[in-house]
């Protein structure tokens, strides 16, 4: 069945609730749910993330409607929950780091990795059971780690 809108898609990215897709412009739409708490409820359309973004390369999605993209410059931006600093809900992207490159991303329930373009590992996110891999279990990291082999 098409998707409603005029829209053409180059990428499509589904998750818990919600789908995510990259237009042929570069630009991402999202529909279903945002967040099981959010207030706005689910839309059964196509609805643009936001004005004043970057346009976006690829798409990742993972758990309660955490999505991160990677735009055309490699940088990474995340929406949804446990994103920045403070592990806290966005519904707009949010830009994770500066000065980290991305090649390829992937979101995990409620953390996220990704390699860079110089193949080295970056996570993020949710760490109570160790999920980031640095060997911790401390509750939430904001910003990107490097990941290191021990």
């Amino acid at each position: 069945l098409p998707v409603a809108g005029n829209l053409r898609w180059s990428a499509l990215a589904a998750g818990w609730l919600r789908t995510c897709g990259l237009a042929t412009d570069h630009n991402v739409y999202c529909w279903g749910l945002p967040h099981w708490q959010d207030p706005r409820g689910s839309s059964s359309v196509p609805l643009s993330i936001g004005t004043g973004i970057p346009e976006f390369a690829s798409l990742t999605q993972g758990w309660q409607g955490t999505t991160c993209g990677i735009t055309l410059l490699g940088e990474a931006w995340c929406w949804g929950l446990l994103i920045g600093e403070n592990g806290y809900y966005s519904e707009v992207p949010v830009r994770v780091a500066q000065g980290i490159s991305f090649a390829e991303l992937s979101v995990g329930e409620g953390h996220m990795c990704g390699f860079t373009t110089g193949k080295e590992l970056y996570c993020w996110g949710y760490n109570e059971t160790g999920a980031v891999g640095l060997g911790t279990l401390e509750f939430h990291y904001g910003l990107p780690q490097l990941v290191r082999l021990p």
